[in-house]
């Protein structure tokens, strides 16, 4: 039957897939390794494959596997499976003796089992028969060879080597990761992704990804957003590494990512509020025309940046002035006057959009009673009457 790909059951140690620009990807339990894609096995390593229709298969460390596509091939040929007696008479007799229920061990020399010492010039006259015994390991069937590297190409199924056509080289899929500037991150898949999730994303410098879905009408892209840090400034890199993902025949994927900068410090801020009038009293001409409140600003507060002066309940706008340090605004009397303080604040905004608000509050006094006053004139010459005499002085 075809076969396209195999299941990963287990993994135990370290284990990759080689792909077509010769780079490794890790090997995971539950991934679908496609046909014609090469296993290596680390020491101590071993994975495990189902096959469709066959028993599930064991690759041991220091192996490097060939997944073939007839490694699943079930209706093989009875007569190309069929094995050839073979023509060594020696061998004949032996299978002759072993149908007829015979020993066929018991035509070794008859010395074997008798000795007789050595002769004048020393030695033996007894046939040694020498156990042959090859270990084998479970999970590979390896035989020991000392000094010789295990590391070898298999490829298992009914492969004659007579020059059948290999398919063409693996090409992993890929994803383009993009950070847009609104904050959302876009990411384009070649095909669509199996078992991609929020877990697989790095962010590097702080922050998170939240909200990830695929597109409705194009399941190869899929969207996040990428949620900083608090008062944060510098790079931030959203990364999807290297097979965290596979295609639908369960090739690993290449990995992507993108760096931006982010900028969420907010700026710093500060006002202040110079006295109501040169005495901090709003008298009764104050309170008929109108008052000029003045004032300073500071830090990241630039010019043109807008100041709001509110005295009861009423709101009164200006700006900073060019010099970045001063304010002034005019506000009517009769206002003062029906009230005990007046309040400001200035807001900023920096580069990135981040924005700052300091305030102030300033109290004062109002008095707009006149004071009482009396003035007397004594008597005039001290009898009211101006003489010749006194006209004269």
């Amino acid at each position: 039957m075809a076969l396209d790909t195999v299941l990963v059951t287990r993994v135990e140690g370290t284990a990759w897939i080689r792909t077509a620009d010769g780079s490794k990807v890790a090997v995971k339990e539950g991934m679908r390794v496609p046909v014609n894609a090469e296993i290596i096995t680390e020491t101590g390593a071993s994975v495990e494959l189902e096959i469709p229709g066959s028993p599930s298969m064991t690759i041991s460390d220091n192996r490097s596997f060939l997944v073939s596509g007839d490694i699943a091939e079930t209706d093989v040929d009875p007569v190309a499976a069929a094995l050839a007696n073979p023509n060594d008479p020696a061998i004949t007799a032996v299978l002759a003796a072993l149908e007829a229920g015979d020993d066929p061990f018991s035509q070794l020399d008859p010395t074997a089992a008798v000795l007789t010492g050595g002769g004048e010039g020393g030695g033996s006259s007894f046939t040694r028969l020498v156990s042959i015994v090859e270990t084998t390991r479970p999970l590979a069937l390896e035989y020991p060879r000392p000094g010789v590297p295990t590391v070898e190409n298999v490829r298992l199924g009914g492969y004659s080597g007579t020059g059948e056509e290999e398919a063409g080289p693996l090409v992993p899929p890929s994803v383009t990761v993009k950070i847009n500037d609104d904050g959302t991150v876009t990411f384009t898949f070649t095909e669509v992704p199996f078992g991609f999730d929020i877990e697989d994303i790095e962010v590097t410098g702080g922050g998170r990804i939240e909200g990830l879905t695929p597109d409705n009408k194009d399941p190869k892209t899929w969207t996040g957003t990428l949620v900083p840090p608090p008062n944060y400034e510098g790079e931030i890199t959203v990364k999807v590494p290297d097979g965290s993902y596979t295609n639908e025949v369960g090739t690993p994927g290449n990995g992507g990512e993108d760096t931006t900068t982010v900028d969420t410090l907010p700026p710093e801020a500060e006002i202040t509020i110079d006295s109501i009038t040169e005495d901090g009293v709003i008298n009764k001409e104050e309170s008929e025309g109108d008052v000029t409140i003045t004032g300073t600003v500071g830090k990241d507060v630039k010019p043109g940046d807008k100041v709001t002066v509110t005295v009861g309940g009423k709101e009164y706008e200006t700006t900073v002035n060019p010099d970045g340090k001063t304010w002034s605004v005019d506000v009517p009397g009769s206002e003062l006057v029906n009230n005990d303080k007046v309040e400001a604040k200035v807001t900023t905004t920096d580069d990135a959009g981040n924005t700052t608000t300091a305030t102030d509050e300033k109290p004062y006094d109002v008095d707009v009673t006149p004071p009482e006053a009396e003035i007397t004139i004594d008597v005039i010459a001290g009898d009211d009457v101006v003489n010749k005499e006194e006209s004269e002085g």
